[in-house]
């Protein structure tokens, strides 16, 4: 009996070994799925990465970082997503092509990312890139992709860690005046060309009313004829691109007439009309029975016979005796 008892407490002590390898193990895969989520970049992360980074620091950023890529794959007919653990290796230009994010705002983006997965690259858009988390699935396949490459586990924690610092710094963007000066520079003009037309224009005013109000200073004189000769250049140029557009326009579209035709045309049947007029005040003229009209006449506002004044037959003769 006592050596059943010692027997069982060996078990006991090995199964409590088991467990405590088992636990160490399950704690390792939560510290390396903690550090790929730290080293993890999403779609929208990005998005503002590339869109607010001046472009040689692209790479540089988002280089060794994990992403989570959509893959689909046809199953009897039916499309089926998955996702799978890559790296970023680099980034490269692309055509233009638009991303949503996650508040549905649309931005265009002109860059892709070069992933590596085990020994494959392939080039992807940011919009194949997932927003959400790395999973525990998705965790333990990369690594073991990574085993079958020869890797050590505590050599991938290491690797893991160090991108994980990197792409935080990463993720953290300052905006000083300098980086909101260089987004708003690379952002199109919201000011459509008549706008601008107009506001040369006021500039041209502006600068002639002082150089008239400042003609005695000789100093700001100079600056202002500067400052003339530019907005008269920009004025011509405005105008220049209006009238481009215009014949544009109207070369895109032969079957219509262009201005200068329309006004032509205008400008004839104008004449005409100002002829036939003419022609029929003639013929009332000749039709008068030689009475010659004055255009300059005022037309009488009186009738020629307002009533008659003629007695009738009747009228003055003595009345018959039937008659009263």
């Amino acid at each position: 009996e006592a050596d059943a008892e010692e027997a069982g407490e060996d078990e006991d002590e090995e199964k409590e070994g088991v467990k405590t390898s088992e636990d160490k193990e399950k704690e390792r895969q939560m510290q390396l799925l903690g550090l790929i989520r730290e080293a993890q970049l999403r779609r929208d992360e990005l998005e503002t990465i590339l869109a607010d980074q001046p472009p040689e620091d692209h790479e540089d950023l988002v280089k060794g970082a994990f992403v989570r890529i959509t893959v689909g794959k046809q199953i009897q007919g039916q499309i089926e997503q998955n996702c799978l653990l890559a790296e970023i290796t680099g980034v490269e230009p692309s055509p233009a092509y638009e991303l949503v994010r996650q508040n549905k705002e649309t931005r265009t983006l002109r860059l892709q990312l070069k992933c590596r997965r085990d020994s494959s690259e392939r080039l992807l858009k940011v919009s194949a890139v997932s927003n959400q988390p790395a999973t525990e699935n998705e965790m333990r396949q990369w690594v073991k992709l990574m085993h079958r490459s020869g890797k050590d586990t505590d050599l991938l924690v290491e690797t893991v860690q160090l991108r994980a610092q990197a792409v935080v710094q990463s993720k953290h963007i300052k905006y000083d005046e300098a980086t909101v000066g260089r987004i708003l520079a690379g952002k199109p003009s919201l000011e459509f060309n008549a706008q601008k037309e107009s506001r040369m224009r006021f500039l041209v005013q502006a600068v002639v009313s002082q150089m008239d109000i400042s003609g005695i200073r000789e100093s700001e004189v100079e600056d202002l004829e500067v400052k003339f000769k530019e907005s008269v250049g920009g004025l011509h140029k405005m105008e220049h691109k209006a009238l481009q557009m215009q014949e544009a326009w109207f070369k895109a579209r032969p079957n219509l007439f262009s201005i200068r035709e329309i006004n032509r045309k205008n400008e004839k049947r104008q004449i005409l009309d100002d002829r036939h007029a003419l022609e029929i005040s003639l013929e009332e003229e000749l039709n008068a029975a030689g009475k010659t009209l004055n255009p300059y006449q005022r037309r009488d506002c009186r009738p020629v016979s307002a009533w008659d004044t003629s007695l009738t037959p009747n009228l003055g003769k003595p009345l018959d005796q039937g008659q009263e």
